[in-house]
Order: C-alpha cells, then sequence, then structure tokens
C-alpha cells in the first residue's frame, strides 16, 4: 500500500505534505469499536489524525509518510482483530451487505435457539412442579445443552471477540459484562446438566443473546439507512453525458468531464457539473442548495451547479471543473468531515461507560464476597445476576441511535445537519437566525387570488389556465394541478421565461 500508484487511488497529498487517506473497516460491532481504532492508532508517531465514520464503515487517517508508512496502519488495525482495505464505493457497499447478511444468520439463529430451548425449559419447569423423570430431566437438559451451546458459540461470538480484543488494549467495554454473563451462566448450566445437579439456565442464556442481537442489529440498520443520505449525492448526477465536440456531440461517461467541456443538458434532466451557460435559456431548482421552491431563470453568462435540475428549456454549458470542484462535492464533503467528528454526548457517553463497567465488575465481586458469606450457595446465581442487569447496554447503544436517528429525520425534511454536535446545539439555542424567506416556506403553491381577463367567469379562468399548465413543468403549474381544465384547448405553445399560450373557443389565450 505504500506503492504511489496504489496509494493514490483511496488518497491524496495536501498542501501542506500530509497524506489523507481513506480506509474500508470490516468487523466494527459497535461504537466502543470507533474508540479502539482510533485511540490504538493515535498513539502512532507520524499520524496527526484518525477518525471512524461507524455507519460507513470508513476510517480516515492523516499521517506523515516519511515518519510512518501507509502500510503500518493497515497493518496495526489488522493486529487488533479488524478487516481492513482501501475505500471504495463498491467495495463498501459489499461489505456492509456481508456484514447485514452475517448479522441477520446470527440474529436467526439465536432466534430459532431461543424458542427451542424455551420449549425445552417450560417442560422442565413444569416437571419440577408436578414431577419428571430423572432420565427425561437430564435428556432435556442434554437437548438444551446442545441447543444453546450453538448460539453461544455462534450467535454470541461477537461479544467474546470484541470484549478479547478491548482487553487486550487494557479498555473496558460494554461487551465485556455481556460476555462474563453468557459464558458464566452457560458454564455453570453446562456443570449442573454433567452433575445431573442444581439448575440449568440454557433459556437465560439465549434469551439474552438474542435480545441484545436484536438491539444491535436495529441499531445497525438505523444507522446504515441513512447513512448514505448525502455520501452517496453524487450517485444522483447522471451517469453518462452529451458533450459538444466541434461539430458533433458524443455520449461521454460523467466522470470523465474536465473545465472548458461544453455540456448539453436537456429539459428535465440534473445538471451534471458546475460550468457557465453558453448557450440557451431556461430555470433551474437549486432547492438543495439554498432551500427555495421557485427556480432561478438562467441565461447565457449564468452559472449553473451540479445537482440542480433544469426545469423548462435545453442548454450548453461550460463545465468549470471535474465533480471534485462543485458546489454539490464541496457540500458533501463538509458533512463528511462533519460526520467523522463523535459528538460530545457520545463521547460523554462512553468516558461513563468505561467507567460505569468499572464498577459494575466491582459491585459483582463485592455482592459474591457477601453472599459467600451468607449463603455460598445462592453467592454465584446473584453476583450473575448484578452483572447482567448492571449491563449498561442502553447507555451504549440509545446515545448514537437517538442522535443518528435525529439527524436523518432532519435531513429527510429538507435540513441539512452538519454534524451531530449541531443537534445539541439546538437544544441550548435561545434565538434562531434565518438568511431569507425560502428557507422556511414548505415549497407547496397555491392560488391565492383570482383576477379576470375580460368577460371570464372565475370557474373558466381556471380550467383555462389547468389546461395549459398541464403542458408545462415549472413548479407553479402544481398549483393547478386539482382543478379540472377545460377542452378544447389546442396549439399549446410554452416560452422560456415567459409562460404559456394556446388557442380556446377560436381565440389565443
Amino acid at each position: 500500500y505504500d506503492d504511489p500508484e496504489l496509494a493514490a487511488t483511496f488518497s491524496e497529498r495536501g498542501e501542506d505534505g500530509l497524506l489523507h487517506a481513506r480506509l474500508l473497516l470490516g468487523g466494527m460491532t459497535c461504537a466502543a469499536c470507533t474508540w479502539l481504532v482510533e485511540s490504538t492508532l493515535r498513539r502512532l508517531p507520524g499520524l496527526t489524525a484518525a477518525n471512524v465514520n461507524l455507519a460507513q464503515a470508513r476510517l480516515d487517517v492523516t499521517l506523515d509518510p516519511a515518519a510512518l508508512p501507509l502500510a503500518e496502519v493497515f497493518a496495526r488495525v489488522a493486529a487488533m482483530g479488524y478487516r481492513v482495505a482501501p475505500f471504495r464505493s463498491d467495495a463498501q457497499q459489499r461489505e456492509l451487505d456481508r456484514e447485514h447478511r452475517e448479522d441477520l444468520r446470527r440474529l436467526a439463529v439465536a432466534g430459532v435457539g431461543m424458542m427451542q430451548v424455551g420449549m425445552f425449559a417450560i417442560a422442565l419447569h413444569a416437571g419440577d412442579l408436578q414431577g419428571i423423570a430423572t432420565e427425561y430431566r437430564g435428556l432435556l437438559r442434554w437437548f438444551s445443552l446442545l441447543v444453546a451451546g450453538f448460539v453461544v458459540l455462534f450467535s454470541a461470538r461477537p461479544f467474546f471477540d470484541s470484549a478479547w480484543r478491548h482487553l487486550r488494549q487494557g479498555a473496558l467495554v460494554m461487551d465485556l459484562p455481556v460476555a462474563l454473563a453468557i459464558g458464566l451462566a452457560f458454564g455453570a448450566s453446562v456443570y449442573a446438566t454433567i452433575t445431573a445437579s442444581g439448575e440449568v439456565y440454557f433459556d437465560s442464556v439465549v434469551m439474552f443473546t438474542f435480545f441484545l442481537l436484536l438491539a444491535r442489529f436495529a441499531e445497525k440498520r438505523l444507522r446504515h439507512r441513512d447513512a448514505f443520505l448525502w455520501n452517496d449525492a453524487e450517485a444522483a448526477l447522471p451517469a453518462a453525458v452529451r458533450v459538444r465536440v466541434g461539430d458533433r456531440v458524443e455520449q461521454r461517461p460523467r466522470q470523465r468531464l474536465a473545465a472548458g467541456d461544453r455540456v448539453l443538458v436537456p429539459a428535465g434532466e440534473t445538471v451534471p457539473i458546475d460550468g457557465e451557460v453558453v448557450e440557451g435559456a431556461s430555470a433551474v431548482r437549486e432547492d438543495t442548495f439554498n432551500g427555495e421552491p421557485l427556480p432561478r431563470s438562467v441565461g447565457v453568462g449564468a452559472t449553473v451547479y451540479a445537482g440542480t435540475v433544469n426545469v423548462e428549456s435545453g442548454i450548453e454549458l461550460v463545465a468549470s471543473g471535474s465533480y471534485r470542484d462543485s458546489r454539490l462535492a464541496a457540500l458533501q464533503r463538509s458533512i463528511e468531515a462533519a460526520a467523522t467528528e463523535k459528538p460530545r454526548i457520545a463521547q460523554l457517553a462512553d468516558r461513563i461507560a468505561a467507567w460505569f463497567i468499572g464498577g459494575v465488575l466491582l459491585a459483582t465481586v463485592a455482592t459474591a464476597l457477601t453472599w459467600w458469606t451468607l449463603a455460598p450457595e445462592k453467592a454465584f446465581w446473584i453476583a450473575l445476576s448484578v452483572l447482567v442487569i448492571s449491563c449498561p447496554c442502553a447507555l451504549a447503544l440509545a446515545t448514537p441511535a437517538a442522535l443518528a436517528n435525529a439527524a436523518a429525520a432532519l435531513r429527510r425534511a429538507g435540513v441539512i445537519v452538519r454534524g451531530e454536535n449541531a443537534l445539541e446545539a439546538v437544544a441550548r439555542a435561545t434565538d434562531l437566525v434565518f438568511d431569507k424567506t425560502g428557507t422556511l416556506t414548505a415549497g407547496r403553491l397555491a392560488i391565492d387570488e383570482v383576477r379576470l381577463p375580460g368577460d371570464l367567469s372565475e370557474r373558466e379562468a381556471l380550467a383555462l389556465c389547468a389546461a395549459l399548465q398541464a403542458w408545462s413543468t415549472h413548479p407553479l403549474a402544481e398549483a393547478f394541478a386539482a382543478i379540472e381544465p377545460a377542452s378544447g384547448v389546442s396549439g399549446v405553445r410554452y416560452h422560456v421565461g415567459a409562460g404559456l399560450e394556446g388557442e380556446w373557443r377560436g381565440r389565443r389565450w
């Protein structure tokens, strides 16, 4: 990965001489993994920044290539037990799909195991109340052990892997008490099964595993569902564009556009690149950038931007640069940079969780020692109960899930959130300042007043307008969508920037 040609495919060198690289991470299970990767890499000499985007499975690093080879970063991440590769959008999607299928399989196995062991547990509990032969009790316990054992080894494996990975780095994370609770309860139940004594809790083990996996699966799906809302902004642009070369027009992949190319943008299509209009007149919708519901009229000499929509007539423009130089790409980079910053409330939750887990482990040990002096036969199970009940799952899962869901809901409503720290600032805000009224409107136009020309009635005038506007793609036409159009309108012509005209009842309107 230190080869310059290979490194150039997923990294770039800044003006300060530092190398900015994007890596794809696999095997990230929770927010604690981001802390582990970031804190471990930041101790490397020559590395100035390391930020993990958990939703996109991406690691952004900034380093001095003279002091730290890029290959060393790959080796250090791999040594922590994570899959690492150069970041590419197609590889990222494959990695996320692979992890989704793996999570779904683990969840399905735990769910089926929970139902099966639950049926055995009902029979065992009924036997305790009504009596059951010793050989049948033993048979049910052994069947429960086999099913629960597979659930623990397969479905609960991520908890043990994560706990051990963090322990090797000297970190206490939520997965540690989870792994201890599952391992101890399963081990005690196995001992009770082999010795035909005491009680078994295989049903509790698989149920605990299933509901924890279900919570994590839901939280991860929430993050991934909206992970590409802005990261995939480029996908909304056309894949191929028409470029004028001399006297002919040819199709060209949008990625090959460069400064000076003459690009043709038909009406109704998305503008593929920033540029200056050199031929034609039209109107473009720019609500992506400014929130204004009405399009902006453009003509020769006007600048149009990638991601806006040409709504009236075909135009020809000269590209001012590649997509990377466009305003849409700059907006995308700004949001991505903010997304790599962990919210302050999440950082606080991480710090609290680490101390909380330490306190839980101490409380568990203290409980076991206390009950060992009072009732030794109950000490283990009471201490195990403290370990399970005190697990800070809600603290570790709820904080990032709540922030991600709030930011995603705002983005779907048209509000760009530049980093989830902004959500905390809103809670403390006392005054709001808006730069223009357009950003506060819903963008749904309606007819407010009708002024009648000549001898037409209001009903006739609205019907005529509705018939004419049926030929238009302008947003103003939406205000007439609910009106029954007049019949017999013909010869409709569209005039860019001026409106429509047509024949009706022998007159031209």
